[in-house]
């Protein structure tokens, strides 16, 4: 799908999809149009979509699509050997891991720290990969190569683990994502720029859960350990979990928002946005629950309200 089409009354009339095996373009008309693709997906096919009534793409009549976008702050503060032991990481599941909740946000108490939020912390994951993970060896020094690399992915692969966490990284208002001025995807639309560096809040976050991850690899008692004070400059080449929320978050009032709670958009009441674009805030989890409890909430909503009464803003 490359965009949504409208018509001169700025409500949508249905969508532009590709045919990959031909490189056709159909038009599939629709009187409801439901944008559930990933965040970045949505947030782009808001903006590609525009008309004499939509000039800036659809919901960004206010200038809202693309602000308030977050991630997570995903990293492994500590890492420790356990001389003598096998953990078989290669097993397992990412799901099947020990969580600490005990520092998220809405539980630690914040009267003498300075930053709002918090974070959860885990046990390594599962599913470690030979070629993906060879990299994380030794834990200390960045010296990925030559005998001394060879020697501690011989004799330490198995025996390694980090302590991870998921912290939150609150929303700003200003619009992280936007359209990239100078490259061009393949259907000759701009490419979606996002804009991100670690605010002064994450920084200290970090600095605070990671003091608590140290202490617990401490008591683990490692025969090596190698601790990251400082979360280190955002960088997108290396995973730092897909859960990038907002963008076109739901809201109370068309000021601040790109759709109602329902994944409505206001300006374009016919066209509904699904999935993590709609998180105002970027909170210390996974958010498949949230984000498919919401999904069933507006389908349910389409159903029941929107379809008796079409074009009208639920409420």
């Amino acid at each position: 799908m490359v965009r949504v089409n409208l018509g001169a009354d700025g409500l949508a009339t249905g969508v532009t999809y590709v045919d990959l095996m031909t490189g056709e373009e159909h038009e599939q008309p629709a009187d409801v149009v439901i944008l559930s693709g990933y965040t970045m997906s949505n947030v782009k096919l808001l903006m590609v979509s525009r008309s004499d009534a939509h000039p800036d793409g659809i919901g960004n009549d206010r200038g809202q699509v693309g602000r308030n976008a977050t991630h997570q702050i995903w990293q492994s503060p500590t890492t420790g050997v356990f001389e003598g032991e096998r953990f078989n990481l290669f097993a397992g599941n990412t799901s099947t891991i020990k969580v600490i909740h005990d520092f998220y946000g809405h539980v630690i108490d914040h009267a003498d720290l300075d930053f709002i939020g918090g974070s959860s912390i885990f046990s390594t994951i599962g599913e470690r990969e030979p070629v993906t993970s060879a990299g994380d060896l030794p834990i200390t020094g960045d010296q990925n190569w030559g005998r001394a690399w060879k020697e501690a992915l011989r004799n330490h692969w198995g025996r390694f683990v980090p302590i991870t966490i998921q912290g939150e990284s609150p929303a700003y208002a200003q619009p992280d994502l936007e359209h990239d001025p100078y490259t061009r995807d393949a259907y000759g639309q701009p490419l979606l720029r996002y804009t991100f560096q670690r605010p002064d809040n994450d920084l200290k976050v970090y600095r605070f859960i990671a003091e608590q991850c140290r202490r617990i690899m401490e008591e683990m008692g490692p025969s090596e350990m190698d601790f990251t004070e400082e979360i280190e400059t955002y960088n997108i080449h290396e995973y730092k979990s897909t859960h990038i929320q907002g963008g076109a978050i739901m809201g109370a009032d068309a000021g601040d928002s790109v759709t109602n709670s329902y994944g409505q958009v206001w300006d374009t009441p016919n066209v509904f946005v699904t999935g993590a674009a709609l998180y105002p805030q970027n909170p210390a989890a996974n958010p498949t629950g949230t984000l498919a409890a919401l999904a069933y909430r507006t389908g349910d909503a389409i159903r029941d309200t929107y379809l008796r009464d079409p074009e009208r803003i639920m409420s």
